[in-house]
């Protein structure tokens, strides 16, 4: 009888302890008929002309004067809270895998930033997300610069590609 009573108190248990793990979600979002039009303020970007003596000697390091601005203009957005985030795209370097490779030179990659100039985006990933809430227009700003690889140094023209995405939520 003990028995019974031990497994039926039990039992019992695990019923409300279920019940004491239930939670309610409150669901809320915005719906909007097109997302903001994006497009590059400066699709040909011309980075500064920069020394040898100006690079880093350790990989890993930023040209002096090299800092440029990419920027991305956003026009008619949709009047509702949501958040863009931006994502680059492009080859990542062999040497530094968080920046884009060049071609044409060797030992130099470029590295990209968020406005601020010190918080590197790495490449193929999301930078920060930034509110677009009552804005019809915005321009999200970046920059980018030189870094110097662990590749022996070799001058030419550098090229790349830069892809973005814009990811609206």
């Amino acid at each position: 009888m003990k028995k019974k009573l031990i497994v039926t108190s039990l039992l019992a248990a695990t019923v409300f302890a279920s019940a004491a793990n239930a939670a309610t979600f409150n669901i809320t979002g915005s719906i909007a008929s097109t997302p903001c039009v994006a497009t590059a303020a400066n699709a040909d970007i011309k980075m500064p002309l920069v020394n040898k003596a100006n690079l880093e000697t350790t990989a890993g390091g930023f040209a002096a004067g090299s800092i440029t601005e990419l920027k991305i203009n956003l026009a008619n957005c949709p009047n509702i809270n949501q958040t863009a985030t931006v994502t680059f795209t492009g080859t990542a370097d062999t040497e530094d895998n968080k920046a884009l490779k060049l071609t044409g030179v060797e030992g130099v990659a470029l590295a990209l930033f968020e406005e601020d100039g010190t918080s590197q985006i790495d490449i193929n990933r999301a930078a920060r997300g930034q509110s677009l809430t009552g804005t019809p227009t915005k321009v999200l700003k970046y920059k980018a610069k030189y870094v110097t690889t662990s590749k022996a140094f070799k001058e030419g023209n550098a090229t790349a590609t830069l892809n973005f995405d814009v990811a609206y939520n």
